[in-house]
């Protein structure tokens, strides 16, 4: 697909944000950045009304700008996000576990473990929550801690975690304490502020974009997905 063929109405925030996902995926980094701006910028013309959009926009720039080893820029739009996301969807929502999860692969790729270590755990633990979830989404978390626990020479509690994610298993360990948590799919409604469903677009969950899937946000937003790697 050629970058210059995609083009989207700058007043439709989805539209624009599904575009800049399938550049993000065809390595159009700049491109990409400049229509997931464009879809920020259609958020914020909408109002404080489609302040979740913005925010999973944002958290997708995030990504992006991981993947290009921009990492201060992706922090800055990282901690921009997830705030918001915890306050429009709730701490134990998985939209907020998520976004943890990504800000845990920012400071896996950064090199900066102790940070993503407390972050991925938290996200390790809320996935319990989740039954249903995708499963590269905790698997993909799950690489972020063993490649942790390998730099600290934790090599027992490294290899339960990756026999765990390669036999798909629900009851892995966590070091030293109870059980870990469990994935779960995207929920197929859309969240508003108030937790009813709106009509931003019809969400499907798969792999995240880095696996050749795509994800959506339960607002409709296509999120770039979990990176584990830089």
């Amino acid at each position: 697909m050629v970058a210059a063929t995609l083009v989207c109405a700058a007043s439709d925030g989805l539209e624009c944000n599904a575009k800049a996902l399938q550049l993000y995926r065809a390595a159009h980094y700049a491109e990409a950045e400049a229509m997931y701006r464009r879809a920020l910028d259609a958020f914020d013309r909408a109002g404080e009304g489609d302040g979740l959009n913005r925010a999973l926009t944002l958290e997708n720039i995030a990504v992006m700008l991981r993947a290009q080893g921009r990492y201060a820029e992706s922090e800055k739009d990282n901690q921009a996000a997830l705030p918001k996301i915890e306050e429009l969807t709730g701490r134990a929502s998985l939209a907020t576990v998520r976004a943890v999860s990504n800000l845990a692969a920012l400071y896996w790729s950064w090199g900066k473990l102790e940070q993503a270590e407390s972050l991925a755990m938290r996200a390790e633990v809320a996935f319990q929550d989740f039954p249903e979830a995708n499963h590269a989404d905790r698997s993909s978390n799950r690489q972020i801690l063993a490649s942790i626990y390998l730099a600290q020479h934790r090599y027992a509690d490294a290899g339960e975690l990756l026999r765990a994610t390669l036999e798909g298993g629900d009851g892995l360990q966590q070091p030293g304490r109870g059980g870990i948590g469990r994935g779960r799919q995207c929920a197929r409604r859309r969240v508003r502020p108030s937790g009813r469903r709106s009509g931003a677009g019809r969400p499907a969950c798969a792999a995240s974009a880095d696996r050749g899937g795509t994800q959506q946000s339960r607002s409709g937003v296509p999120l770039p997905g979990q990176v584990s790697g830089g």
